[in-house]
C-alpha cells in the first residue's frame, strides 16, 4: 500500500512573497523511484517529476508520475503516464495558459545500456498530447528545453548516430501549440554534445552551455556556431549554471587545482570568455566525496542571494543504492560569492540531491532521492521534497526526529575516530562527550570548522555529545565509537 510521510511544519497562512512554508514530504512505495525534474509555477504551486518501476524486475523509469502541490507541500493533481516497453521520465514544464502547464517528456527502451527507439512526448495542458521519434538507432544521451523566444520554444539534446563516435546536438523549434516548425542538426564539424543555459541576446544571436566540452557556445538565430569558448581547463565534473545579465553568469563545478578531489567550487564571470575578473570561491578541502545536484545546483531570484546546493559524501560508483549516510548541503552567499552561512541536512540516510531552487516567497526547494540502507532489505530508493525558509531553517516540530537541519556533522557513525565539521558560522565550538551513564568523557575546544578529536583511548560503546558556541550553535546527539 502507498504511504507518503509529510512534515508540515508552517501551514496556517496564505501563500505571499511575505509568508514562507517549510516542509518535508517524502514518497515511500514499494516501487523504485527516481527523480526527474522540478519546478515552480508563477502561482507558487510546484510541479514534481519522477519515474517508478518494480525493484525486483529490475526495469527503470517505467511509469511517469508528475504531481502538482501547493506551496505547503499538499498534493493538488497527479498525472501518469506509462507507454509500453519504454522508459519514460520528465525532463521539463512549459507553462502557460495561465496558471496551466504542459510536461516534456522523453521515452526509451527499457534494455539497459542504450537509449534506442527513442523519442518525445508532450502531455499537453488541455489533455491532448504529441509525440516525436528519432530514428530507432539513434541513441539517446540529452534531452531539454529553452525558451529564449516569447513565441516559440526550443527542444534541445543530442543522440549518438549509427558509425559515429560523438554525439551530435540537435534544435527542434516548435511553436506555443506543440507543432513543429524546424527540426536541425549542429554539423560534427561545428560541435559536438549537448546544449543548455541559453541567454538570448541582441540580434536574435544567444550564448549556449555545451556541458560535453564543457564551453560556452556563440549561436545565431539558424543554429550555427559563430564561437566557441571553453571555461577555466581546471573545471570539471558536474556543473551548474545560471545567467545574471548578457554576460555575466555564476557555476558551480570541481576545481581541479585544489588539492582534495570533489571539492565545491563555485564561481562568478563577468565576461563570457574574459575570465581576467572571474571570482572564485570554494567550500573547503573536502575528506568525504562531494557532488552539485546533478540537474540545477545553483539558483537566485535576488542577485544579492545566492543559493547552491550539493550532496556531501555521495557514492560516485554507486549513486542511488550507496551503504552510508550523507548530507544535503546548502550555502549562500552574496554576489560576491561571500558565504553567509550553509546547512547540513539528513544524515540518516542515503541521500542525493537532484534539484535545488530558489522559490517567490525567498526560500528554496530540494528534490533528489533516498536510499534507506539501514531499513532495507533490497535496492529501493523513495523520492523527497524539502522546502526551506530564506535562512535555510526547518522551523517547528519535526515529526521525523531522525531528519534534521544541522549546523555541524560529526562523522563517521559509526567510527573509530571523531571527526567534527562546524558550519562556517560557527568557527569555533566547545565538545562535550558524555557516556551512557551521562559522565563527562571528553572536553575539548575546537579552534576551525574542521577537527579530528583523538578518541583512540575510549573504549567501544555509545556516546552522547553536545556541541555549544556563543554564536548559537547548541547541537546534540549520539555518537558510537567502533
Amino acid at each position: 500500500m502507498k504511504k507518503v510521510l509529510i512534515v508540515f511544519l508552517i501551514m496556517n497562512m496564505p501563500f505571499c512573497s511575505q509568508s514562507q512554508s517549510s516542509w518535508l514530504k517524502l514518497f515511500q512505495t514499494t516501487e523504485n523511484e527516481y527523480f526527474g525534474d522540478l519546478y515552480e509555477l508563477k502561482n507558487g504551486n510546484l510541479i514534481l517529476g519522477y519515474s517508478q518501476s518494480d525493484p525486483k524486475i529490475g526495469v527503470m523509469n517505467k511509469i511517469a508520475i508528475t504531481k502538482q502541490l501547493n506551496p505547503y507541500g499538499e498534493e493538488i493533481s497527479e498525472q501518469r503516464l506509462e507507454i509500453e516497453n519504454r522508459q519514460i521520465l520528465l525532463q521539463g514544464v512549459i507553462e502557460d495558459h495561465g496558471n496551466q502547464y504542459s510536461s516534456l517528456f522523453i521515452f526509451y527502451n527499457q534494455i539497459s545500456g542504450n537509449s534506442l527507439n527513442s523519442g518525445i512526448r508532450i502531455e499537453k495542458y488541455d489533455g491532448s498530447n504529441v509525440s516525436y521519434n528519432f530514428p530507432g538507432d539513434y541513441d539517446l544521451w540529452a534531452l531539454g528545453k529553452t525558451e529564449i523566444y516569447t513565441d516559440k520554444i526550443i527542444l534541445t539534446g543530442s543522440y549518438r548516430k549509427p558509425g559515429y563516435t560523438n554525439y551530435t546536438p540537435f534544435f527542434q523549434t516548435l511553436n506555443k501549440e506543440f507543432d513543429s516548425i524546424s527540426y536541425i542538426e549542429i554539423p560534427e564539424d561545428q560541435s559536438d554534445g549537448s546544449y543548455q543555459y541559453f541567454k538570448q541576446i541582441t540580434g536574435n544571436k544567444f550564448w549556449a552551455f555545451n556541458m560535453f566540452r564543457r564551453r560556452l557556445e556563440y549561436l545565431d538565430d539558424k543554429f550555427n556556431v559563430i564561437g566557441k569558448y571553453p571555461l577555466d581547463p581546471f573545471y570539471s565534473y558536474s556543473f551548474g549554471f545560471k545567467w545574471d545579465s548578457d554576460s555575466t553568469f555564476y557555476y558551480t563545478c570541481k576545481d581541479m587545482r585544489l588539492p582534495k578531489p570533489y571539492t565545491i567550487a563555485f564561481n562568478k564571470q563577468t565576461h563570457p570568455f574574459d575570465t581576467t575578473n572571474t571570482l572564485r570561491n570554494h567550500w573547503h578541502i573536502s575528506d568525504t566525496i562531494d557532488f552539485t545536484a546533478f540537474r540545477q545546483s545553483i539558483d537566485f531570484r535576488t542577485k544579492d542571494t545566492i543559493l547552491i546546493g550539493f550532496t556531501r559524501n555521495i557514492n560516485i560508483q554507486n549513486p542511488y543504492y550507496a551503504q552510508q549516510p550523507s548530507w544535503l548541503v546548502v550555502l549562500q552567499t552574496d554576489s560576491l560569492l561571500n558565504l553567509r552561512w550553509e546547512r547540513f541536512y539528513g544524515g540518516d540516510a542515503y541521500y542525493v540531491m537532484s534539484n535545488l531552487i530558489s522559490t517567490q516567497d525567498g526560500g528554496c526547494l530540494i528534490g533528489g532521492w533516498r536510499f534507506d540502507y539501514q531499513n532495507s532489505t533490497e535496492d529501493q530508493t523513495d523520492v523527497f521534497l524539502l522546502k526551506l525558509n530564506s535562512e535555510g531553517l526547518l522551523t517547528g516540530q519535526v515529526e521525523m526526529p531522525e531528519f534534521q537541519m544541522r549546523e555541524a556533522i560529526v562523522y563517521p557513525n559509526p567510527g573509530r575516530q571523531l571527526h567534527i565539521r562546524l558550519a562556517m558560522q560557527h568557527p569555533k565550538a566547545q565538545l562535550q562527550l558524555f557516556d551512557q551513564a551521562g559522565r563527562l568523557i571528553l572536553q575539548q575546544q575546537l579552534h576551525q570548522t574542521e577537527s579530528t578529536v583523538e578518541t583512540s583511548h575510549l573504549p567501544s560503546g555509545v556516546y552522547l555529545y553536545q556541541l555549544s558556541a556563543p554564536t548559537g550553535l547548541n547541537e546534540s546527539g549520539k555518537w558510537v565509537k567502533e
